[in-house]
């Protein structure tokens, strides 16, 4: 495939049909439960927070899908101390 034709199929979040965003909610439900599993209190919007984060710009639905489906604990615990970070971080200059 060439390089003219694998960008026509690169879009936004945001432009996936709603019934594409709920598939891909729902698929962020199952990796939040896989995490609650194993004794880490994670949410489903806390994935989806890292998956719309990890595809700011465009994205192929399948790396979307792949993203979520291979997302390890330790990846999203890295995002996760990184956000809560840069959060305190810019709270802090604001006094």
């Amino acid at each position: 495939m060439d390089k003219a034709t694998d960008g026509e199929n690169m879009i936004t979040l945001s432009s996936f049909s709603e019934e594409t965003l709920s598939s891909l909610k729902a698929l962020c439900k199952k990796k939040a439960e896989e995490f609650n599993m194993l004794g880490y209190d994670v949410s489903s919007e806390a994935v989806w927070a890292y998956v719309e984060h990890r595809f700011k710009s465009t994205a192929k639905l399948y790396e979307v899908v792949e993203v979520i489906l291979h997302l390890r604990i330790q990846t999203w615990m890295n995002y996760a101390t990184r956000e809560a970070f840069l959060s305190s971080e810019s709270s802090e200059s604001l006094f």
